[in-house]
């Protein structure tokens, strides 16, 4: 016969409630200098608030008990895109972006987890601001008739307070006084820059259902933050027709250097339907 028996330890300190909430609105727009030149222009403001339940747990006690946070942030990306056009089949791209990266929210959870036989401390942190970043790019598009589109490209990104998990060693918790081997919590970075280019080829196939785009991407990017490189959603329709289906065979690689080496290889298949 089995017993049960409740295991606090395996699961309170997982254990949370979350409210967030944003209030988001934005302005556009869009002008024609000339028949080559055009441009767009915008900002967008995000007011963020949220609330956080976390739970202590002491192995020593065997007890939990709750911890609440809460965080509160206001944001103006402002951008301006442009597009001109050098001929017929050529297009010159240039962009200024504002953007900004969440933390997640078992980060800003206000959770402890105690592991007294390791003399260990785990914490959330309610304090953490989002991963902001300004971003420069420039892409240059040539459309041929023969092979379709070869493009190439270059971005900067000036990304502020990127998040990490900080170990503290020898540190005391200020929440109770007492000195830990390793106290764990995540913070934000300083400052961080990103540089690299891109390169793309891309063909459209008729006739040829089922085949996709395949993605590349080699990077070099600051600690937990590579998502902050810009990536194309993808959808598909649930019923395509079959008759008019194109596939656009597409290789794509782009190189990013920053001051820490992660070298991330991901890649997507993407099914344009028309």
């Amino acid at each position: 016969m089995f017993e049960r028996s409740d295991l606090p330890e395996e699961y309170a300190a997982g254990n949370y409630e979350s409210d967030e909430t944003v209030h988001a609105g934005y302005v556009m727009y869009n002008r024609a200098f000339n028949e080559q030149l055009s441009g767009s222009f915008g900002v967008r403001v995000e007011a963020t608030s949220a609330t956080f339940t976390g739970n202590e747990f002491n192995d020593d006690t065997e007890s939990v008990t709750p911890v609440k946070g809460e965080n509160s942030y206001t944001d103006l990306l402002p951008s301006a895109l442009f597009r001109y056009e050098l001929d017929a089949n050529t297009i010159f791209r240039a962009a200024w972006t504002n953007t900004l990266v969440r933390p997640g929210f078992y980060e800003l959870v206000p959770y402890r987890e105690i592991a007294v036989e390791d003399n260990e401390l785990a914490v959330g942190n309610p304090d953490l601001e989002p991963t902001r970043s300004m971003n420069f790019d420039v892409m240059l598009e040539k459309y041929y008739g023969s092979v379709g589109l070869i493009s190439g490209g270059v971005f900067y990104k000036d990304i502020q307070d990127f998040i990490y998990v900080l170990e503290d060693k020898d540190a005391v918790d200020p929440a109770t006084g007492r000195t830990y081997d390793s106290i764990f919590r995540p913070v934000n970075g300083a400052t961080a820059s990103l540089v690299g280019f891109e390169v793309a080829v891309q063909r459209q196939v008729e006739q040829l259902p089922g085949l996709g785009v395949l993605r590349t991407t080699p990077s070099r990017a600051p600690p937990r933050r590579t998502r902050l490189c810009p990536t194309r959603r993808l959808t598909c329709p649930a019923r395509p027709n079959m008759h008019s289906i194109r596939a656009y065979h597409t290789i794509k690689a782009t190189l990013t250097c920053g001051p820490h080496l992660i070298t991330t290889v991901p890649t997507s298949i993407r099914m344009p339907w028309t």
